[in-house]
């Protein structure tokens, strides 16, 4: 087995300005987990801003990027604690 097949990722290789159709890419009836790698929760605040509101937030400040695994099952825990 490979994994869920109803879970997408959006990238942004650039945050600052947010693209004016950033909304286009964030329908409101899917429920977003703000992925990101520092404390504050910055990514999930500059989308807030855009009108884009996250259910959660999976963050790790600790200098090193996350990993496949790690990052599987925090998704995974987020998701079931939703349900």
């Amino acid at each position: 087995e490979r994994g869920r097949s109803d879970i997408s990722v959006v990238h942004f290789a650039e945050l600052v300005p947010l693209p004016n159709t950033v909304g286009d890419f964030f329908p409101s009836q899917v429920r977003w987990i703000a992925v990101e790698n520092n404390y504050q929760g910055q990514l999930e605040a500059l989308l807030a801003e855009a009108g884009i509101h996250c259910a959660a937030a999976i963050r790790k400040s600790d200098g090193r990027p996350f990993t496949a695994t790690e990052l599987a099952a925090r998704i995974e825990s987020q998701l079931a604690e939703a349900e």
